[in-house]
């Protein structure tokens, strides 16, 4: 018997892929904060191991389908702004 979480953590899986090859078919490409393979959609457990910088490129092998594609690194930086409470 497949427990709650197990039959959550698969849908959510499920629903990643779709939005990869939905990427793929759109824009050719797979934009998002891990490492994914835009052949079978497999994500890269450990992208931090690739060392990568800003505009940094690479080939990487999918642990999945053993097969080669090209990484283009991007950071972003976001701020968050808040108001200062007066506390007079």
């Amino acid at each position: 018997m497949v427990s709650e979480y197990d039959y959550l953590a698969d849908q959510e899986a499920m629903m990643s892929k779709l939005s990869y090859a939905g990427q793929m078919k759109a824009y050719g490409e797979i934009t998002d904060p891990s490492i994914v393979c835009p052949y079978c959609f497999e994500e890269d457990e450990a992208p931090w191991e690739h060392n990568l910088r800003d505009g940094d490129r690479t080939e990487v092998t999918c642990g999945g389908c053993d097969k080669k594609f090209k990484v283009v690194c991007s950071i972003n930086v976001d701020y968050t702004s808040r108001k200062i409470e007066d506390k007079g």
